[in-house]
């Protein structure tokens, strides 16, 4: 998985690569871990959402920006 920031380090775009999403679905899978699958727009918003941003002097997640 490869994360690509924007110049300002306030936009990010996930790049899942093949290894990494045969990996996870396969044990989303077999229930090891939860839904949704790796290669979605839902798990790439869940990242997104879970990732620390620099706002103000103060780590903020996705949604506080």
């Amino acid at each position: 998985m490869w994360v690509k920031l924007d110049y300002n380090l306030k936009d990010i775009d996930i790049i899942i690569d093949s290894e990494f999403r045969i990996l996870r679905d396969s044990l989303v899978a077999k229930g090891v871990l939860k839904s949704p699958y790796t290669d979605t727009e839902e798990y790439k918003a869940i990242l997104k959402q879970n990732t620390l941003y620099w706002k103000n002097g103060n780590w903020v997640n996705g949604e506080e920006l």
